[in-house]
């Protein structure tokens, strides 16, 4: 996998999403594409691993709250783990702490 891109596996009941070190407005189109295929499969559980992750931007931070409303509506547990402090910092700047499910290091 390149750094650059953005991977889903199979996990125990659900699927795990491995996020890019620079999750920015380049993967934007792709990330948006995963999260629709992935509220097709309705898995019970995704999990989004932002432990590589350096870079959060807006356009990510829009599509996620979007993406964690509409799981939440078809009864699917989503949450954000490994999140390191650039992560958790970029969050809080945008105001989206009360939208996403952060699990920090």
């Amino acid at each position: 996998m390149s750094d650059d891109q953005i991977q889903v596996t199979d996990t125990d009941g659900g699927k795990m999403v491995i996020c890019p070190e620079y999750f920015d407005i380049s993967v934007a189109s792709e990330f948006q594409q995963t999260l629709i295929n992935l509220l097709n499969e309705k898995p019970e559980k995704i999990t989004f691993d932002v432990a590589s992750v350096e870079i959060l931007d807006t356009s990510i931070g829009q599509i996620s709250c979007a993406f964690m409303r509409d799981a939440e509506k078809e009864g699917i547990d989503a949450e954000w783990k490994n999140a390191s402090e650039s992560v958790c910092q970029s969050v809080q700047l945008l105001g989206l702490e009360d939208f996403m499910k952060l699990e920090s290091n």
